[in-house]
């Protein structure tokens, strides 16, 4: 089965806006940071944006702090040996900080894909119960890789049902951000378990 993939968020514009030529053609395209973070407890998000949507960006004058609604798709770039999980933005609806003065951000993911990795449990420095693993998500013009945890009450859902490398597996989530050593890494933090089918051979799954 081909995998799903499709993340929606709104937040505030972190840092300057950059702008660029892609690797393959040189087309038009930009990035930045937006904090989707719910709380008071900052989450970022990098977005690339490409075609027809950088021109909007460019002429909206996107700056720091004004207030962005994006939908797309995760997308993984390499970084000093990192596999880094952003954001390619499918479409963009933009306010100046005036006009969102309240609002607050929101991050939600859906996906779908075939295990690609040991699950990994453990617990957290709380000691709630957690597990890890990969998701191989196969699209029609690629597929990528997303590294996914789980916590609490879901743990116990891959756990019963003995999931495990190969398996094809629906969930929603948000997006997280985890410290490493020297850098702030993008995962998804599942939130649900919607389904799973017995799936495709290790060997098929691995990255």
């Amino acid at each position: 089965m081909k995998g799903t993939d499709v993340w929606y968020g709104s937040g505030r514009v972190c840092g300057e806006v950059e702008f660029g030529k892609t690797n393959n053609g040189g087309n038009e395209a930009c990035s930045f940071r937006i904090d989707v973070g719910v709380g008071g407890k900052p989450t970022f998000v990098r977005v690339n944006v490409y075609g027809g949507n950088v021109e909007v960006i460019r002429r909206r004058n996107v700056v720091e702090n004004d207030y962005v609604i994006v939908s797309g798709e995760l997308m993984t770039r390499q970084s000093e040996g990192r596999s880094l999980t952003e954001v390619r933005c499918g479409s963009i609806v933009i306010a100046s900080g005036d006009e969102a003065e309240d609002a607050r951000g929101t991050n939600r993911w859906f996906g779908s894909g075939n295990v690609a990795g040991k699950i990994d449990y453990g617990s957290t420095s709380t000691g709630e119960d957690a597990c890890s693993f990969k998701v191989a998500i196969e699209r029609h013009h690629s597929s990528i890789y997303l590294r996914v945890n789980v916590f609490d009450d879901v743990v116990d859902r891959v756990r019963v049902n003995n999931v495990d490398v190969g398996d094809y597996i629906l969930m929603s989530g948000e997006i997280m951000n985890r410290k490493t050593q020297d850098k702030w890494l993008s995962e998804i933090r599942c939130l649900d378990v919607v389904m799973i089918r017995r799936g495709r051979s290790a060997k098929e799954c691995k990255e």
